[in-house]
């Protein structure tokens, strides 16, 4: 739990088997910051959004090997859910087995703010995937993006 203007650096590790309201595995609060780097989040279960992290406002990195996959809210895959505020939001030199999985929000994408900064920005949708198998995850001018999937 990260709270209101806190600070939270999460590099290396594994934080599994809780559960919470909002980010069964992360609650970042008003204004909190967040890094993730080399780090997993799994087996997390949130009883509204965010199984694995929910983000409120302030900044969230996540860094090379960041893996939030696994993670559940009201029984369905739910792994980074970011609110409308949450703008600070970038995955730094993804590489290796990172993966994240991004959730939809109702009619917006809640990692729509996510923007990703690599050298190879543009191959770097791998490293994303959706907790919706209706969709599919593509990076637009460096933000990832949930498309529906052809009918």
């Amino acid at each position: 739990w990260v709270g209101n203007n806190g600070k939270c650096y999460v590099t290396g590790g594994k934080i599994t088997g809780n559960q919470g309201l909002r980010g069964g595995g992360i609650y970042c609060g008003t204004n909190a910051t967040l890094a993730v780097k080399n780090a997993t989040v799994t087996g997390n279960i949130a009883t509204e959004l965010g199984g694995g992290v929910y983000m409120d406002t302030g900044v969230l990195s996540l860094q090379e090997v960041a893996i939030i996959t696994g993670n559940t809210a009201v029984d369905a895959a739910s792994n980074l859910f970011l609110t409308s505020s949450a703008t600070g939001a970038t995955a730094n030199n993804l590489k290796g087995d990172a993966k994240i999985g991004v959730t939809l929000s109702g009619p917006r994408i809640s990692a729509g703010s996510l923007h990703v900064t690599t050298a190879a920005a543009g191959t770097d949708d791998k490293f994303f995937e959706s907790d919706n198998d209706d969709y599919i995850v593509t990076l637009v001018d460096n933000q990832v993006k949930l498309e529906k999937k052809p009918e």
